[in-house]
């Protein structure tokens, strides 16, 4: 109501943009929370306590990424058929709470249940939406020239990619020691 009112008096004054802007992340962030609700629910608690049920959390958030990604062409279209104030982005506000928010659920879910290496597909299918997710709202970023993007999935996973690898690094390395040592040649490989 307070949001009609404001846009009836002037639509493009800071007073009706602020709260309109206001709006538009208090339904991003319950968005983003009823899709994590549904989506995520109970998947992180069973993966905490049940270490089977870690990559079924990472399936779960990888499917988050994807709902988020359709809300954002959603957001795109909305943004597209209406006709809003100059300078003002939908999906540029929506797309700075959902990432803000899936950055923080994949920190968090790397934190408490991190993903043995080698990693599964599943897990690299979350990898792989979240950068599209990434991608996504970066289209926003390009037009209004900011270059605050909250979602970087690059650095959250890095660690644990550094990790893999060298756990990986490490194991093929003992199994060419051992075939070479049983054929007589000694040292590291």
């Amino acid at each position: 109501l307070e949001l009609f009112k404001a846009l009836q008096r002037d639509p493009s004054s800071s007073a009706s943009l602020e709260i309109m802007t206001k709006e538009i992340i208090s339904a991003a962030r319950a968005c983003f929370k009823k899709n994590r609700a549904v989506l995520i629910g109970d998947a992180r608690t069973l993966a905490v306590n049940n270490k089977d049920l870690v990559t079924q959390l990472y399936v779960c958030i990888g499917n988050l990424c994807v709902t988020l990604r359709h809300e954002l062409d959603t957001d795109r279209t909305i943004m597209e058929t209406c006709s809003f104030p100059s300078g003002f982005s939908l999906p540029l506000l929506s797309a700075d709470v959902y990432c803000s928010e899936v950055a923080a659920t994949l920190q968090d879910a790397l934190d408490t249940c991190p993903p043995s290496g080698p990693p599964s597909s599943d897990i690299l299918d979350c990898i792989d939406r979240s950068c599209d997710l990434q991608a996504s709202a970066s289209l926003e970023e390009d037009q209004t020239r900011v270059s605050t993007l909250k979602l970087n999935t690059r650095h959250i996973f890095q660690p644990h990619i550094d990790g893999w690898i060298e756990s990986s690094r490490k194991r093929l390395e003992a199994r060419c020691s051992a075939a070479l040592n049983s054929k007589g040649v000694s040292g590291n490989a």
